[in-house]
């Protein structure tokens, strides 16, 4: 484990660059590499390369209660179906935690659009009738909603890669 990110050199037979890498061996031989938020790993004969995150900005996203959790990034989506199965962590104001899983990813013209489920990023309504705790809905609906993030946040996808020989 190696919390800052950068190029770990155990010895002349193990090294790293990323923050988690992991090698199981079985009978004397590499049964397992896992990489997780890393780029390399080196280990006796064996090398494994991943890219170690995606990370940009929120373009767009789906602001209604209803409709699921549709996110459009402005990164890339690696071809090979690898962001199925990750989280992305979004930037927010901490009032709530903004990470969710990525349940598919596909192109949308210039980006790439995720989607983290039947959820919805409304975490409360705007407005002065906001401020009332003892009525949870507000009558005036007009002033709109507050979100989890914003569009325009930045974004990181943490990427793990799971190698056996």
């Amino acid at each position: 484990m190696n919390p800052a990110g950068g190029e770990l050199k155990l010895s002349d037979r193990f090294s790293t660059s990323g923050k988690l890498a992991h090698v199981r061996e079985s009978g004397g031989k590499i049964a397992r590499v896992a990489l997780i938020e890393a780029s390399a790993l080196a280990y006796n004969d064996a090398k494994v390369t991943a890219q170690p995150s995606v990370t940009g900005k929120i373009v767009k996203m789906n602001k209604k209660l209803d409709g699921g959790g549709w996110i459009w990034i402005d990164a890339p989506a690696p071809k090979d179906g690898s962001l199925v199965g990750q989280h992305i962590v979004i930037a927010n104001d901490n009032e709530r935690d903004a990470t969710y899983p990525i349940l598919s990813a596909e192109r949308d013209g210039e980006l790439t659009k995720l989607y983290c489920g039947p959820i919805s990023f409304v975490r409360g309504y705007a407005g002065p009738t906001a401020q009332l705790r003892s009525h949870p809905l507000p009558r005036d609906y007009g002033q709109g909603f507050f979100y989890d993030f914003e569009e325009g946040a930045s974004f990181r996808i943490p990427l793990h890669r799971v190698w056996t020989p």
